[in-house]
């Protein structure tokens, strides 16, 4: 899973933040994303930290994921190395938390970071009892941002 360089997180979330409270003007915004590059995979590899910072994009909601009664396929342009995966099962009134994912493989068809494929793993999955009307909400922390699969 890529890894996201803590100091440039942190100086994106300071120029992002100033960039709002000083209303600063579109010409300089444009600079900013010219310099950041999120038009195509430029200085993140993640999508949802790219997304993040950028002024014409501001997403948390993705799709690709797929889910199984054994493991949950995830896009790996969605993760971190540090990303913590969180999925909500709620059935009949009765809400289960399972938080104990791991990556056990990653597909790489191609040798474009796009289609690569990590396939996460729980014991807690595995052993949840699946009833027809069963509603799964999955969430990743990626630092300071959450976002749904």
């Amino acid at each position: 899973m890529p890894s996201l360089y803590e100091p440039l997180v942190l100086n994106c979330e300071l120029l992002f933040g100033l960039a709002d409270k000083l209303q600063i003007p579109d010409a300089a915004r444009s600079d900013i994303e010219a310099i950041l590059d999120t038009e195509s995979n430029g200085i993140f590899l993640t999508k949802p930290v790219k997304d993040a910072y950028s002024f014409r994009n501001e997403r948390n909601e993705y799709d690709g994921a797929e889910l199984s009664k054994k493991e949950m396929v995830i896009p790996v342009y969605l993760l971190t190395s540090g990303a913590v995966i969180t999925a909500t099962v709620s059935s009949n009134n009765h809400e289960e938390v399972i938080d104990d994912f791991v990556v056990t493989k990653v597909e790489r068809e191609d040798d474009d970071f796009d289609f690569f494929r990590a396939h996460v793993s729980s014991k807690k999955l595995k052993g949840h009892k699946w009833t027809d009307d069963s509603k799964v909400i999955i969430e990743k922390n990626i630092l300071m941002h959450m976002i749904r699969l």
